[in-house]
């Protein structure tokens, strides 16, 4: 029988590049003065955090501080400021939207648009505020990885991190510098006329755009740690196990049956720490998907019908957006699906242990692995699978088909002429006679293929065609347009 000391400071003295050679080192043996930090890796995206108002977390300037969560301190007062400011001008934008009749579905998206976009950056702030002990608890629930019998050393993690922090956070400055340039070509004047006023606004706008890629990019760092992990033993216990089940360095490991409790015991430790983070990450998943599929509807809906005349910048402008909440939302989804793909991926190392070595553990462990999902979840709703991300791209790309279909009856009339000129038979202003139901002298009781129905004689009325090339654009004065 050999001990756990015997494992943990022979295998150190294997050639390093046959693990290097998939991404994954072996680290040297961990003390308690040398434990896995995830602070240390993430401590420039922490502070970055912490600027933007979103992170009520004390520590993170401090490179050998612990994070720690108080309601009473300046990183929670400025928490609270935001999701305040953001609420009330969410609710002073809701209650606009509901003083002017909407009637078509680009002026309803329109009147959703900045009630949904600041509601969604108060849940954000009121997660982190309601939840600031659980956030600092993942960063000591990790240093667990230092009781692992099979440590990993994720050494593309940094790589794969900065890329994507940088990829995500160059678009979002660039889209945010090119948004006054886009908003003066396209006529648009939103200033209020209170400069102090239009300041603040701009500022909260800033905040809620930085915010709501800082929350998809954190989902996506915090499952690439994780996955990383499980992929990390599974590579080092693939290396060691040989075909036939035995142990690959006789010297070391013989035949004994500790290995795989070893390893039933390390994944059972990546599967309690993944519990901690996806206790975290649940309702913020939940709220983020539902914003990120909200949001593409929404974009695709305005290239497809602006209210106003689109121009190059406009349309240009637009599907840069689009493209940079698509990548996002679904680069994310990967990261967090990839979780669940890794730490179910032992089978194929299970069907290797011989039978003298299939314990009671080993065979608790296979059990897991066929009949618990392992993955992260949005509120228990729903778990991060690629089968999952596949069903949200087929319901994105349903509502777009429907959205399409249903858009020359949203359209203005100019679009309108565009997409069917040949039923556009003529136009010409027109004026209606409620005594002699006639229109520029025409009689229209008479027989033709257009069928006339006079609701009142105030001059409202409502015109039912047949098989006609005429169509009428309903005006309550008495001068309307005939088309």
């Amino acid at each position: 029988m050999i001990s756990r000391v015997d494992v943990t400071s022979d295998i150190w003295h294997m050639k390093s590049d046959l693990f290097r050679s998939v991404g994954i080192a072996m680290a040297n043996p961990i003390t308690e003065m040398d434990r896995p930090s995830l602070k240390d890796k993430l401590r420039y995206y922490l502070i970055f955090g912490r600027v933007l108002g979103i992170l009520p977390i004390q520590g993170v300037f401090q490179r050998d501080s612990k994070l720690t969560f108080k309601k009473f301190s300046l990183a929670s007062f400025t928490t609270l400021a935001i999701t305040v400011s953001m609420g009330a001008y969410a609710m002073f934008h809701l209650v606009q939207g509901f003083r002017k009749k909407q009637t078509t579905a680009p002026e309803i998206a329109w009147a959703c648009l900045l009630p949904s976009v600041y509601t969604f950056g108060t849940v954000y702030c009121l997660v982190f505020l309601m939840s600031g002990n659980r956030f600092c608890k993942l960063f000591s629930t990790w240093k667990n990885l230092s009781s692992l019998h099979f440590p990993v050393e994720d050494t593309t993690f940094s790589r794969d991190v900065g890329i994507w922090i940088g990829m995500i956070f160059t678009s979002t400055f660039l889209s945010s510098v090119s948004w006054p340039f886009v908003q003066a070509h396209a006529g648009w004047d939103v200033r209020s006329g209170y400069p102090i006023w239009d300041v603040i606004i701009f500022i909260l706008s800033l905040i809620n755009q930085y915010n709501s890629n800082y929350i998809d990019v954190l989902i996506g760092i915090f499952a690439r740690a994780v996955y990383g992990q499980f992929k990390g033993l599974r590579e080092i216990c693939k290396k060691i196990v040989q075909v036939n089940g035995r142990i690959m360095d006789a010297n070391y490991y013989g035949d004994d049956a500790v290995f795989w409790e070893f390893l039933v015991s390390d994944h059972g430790i990546l599967c309690q720490i993944m519990e901690v983070f996806k206790e975290f990450l649940s309702p913020i998943i939940f709220v983020t998907y539902a914003a990120n599929m909200f949001w593409t509807c929404l974009v695709v809906l305005f290239i497809l019908a602006p209210i106003v005349e689109p121009n190059w910048i406009y349309k240009s402008y637009s599907i840069w957006n689009m493209l940079h909440m698509v990548v996002r939302f679904f680069t994310m989804s990967l990261l967090a699906a990839k979780v669940s793909t890794h730490a179910n991926n032992f089978a194929e190392i299970l069907e290797q242990c011989p039978i003298e070595m299939y314990t009671r553990k080993v065979a608790r462990f296979e059990r897991k692995l066929q009949t618990a999902k392992i993955a992260f979840t949005g509120l228990n709703c729903f778990s991060i699978t690629k089968p999952v991300i596949l069903s949200i791209v087929g319901v994105l790309v349903t509502f777009e088909i429907v959205l399409l279909h249903a858009m020359p009856g949203e359209t203005g009339a100019k679009n309108f002429e565009k997409l069917y000129p040949q039923r556009v038979a003529c136009q010409f202003e027109c004026i209606f006679d409620a005594e002699s139901n006639a229109v520029n002298g025409f009689d229209l009781r008479g027989p033709r293929d257009l069928a006339v129905t006079v609701v009142s004689k105030s001059g409202l009325f409502v015109m039912s065609h047949i098989n006609s090339n005429v169509f009428l654009t309903l005006n309550p004065n008495p001068s309307i347009a005939w088309r």
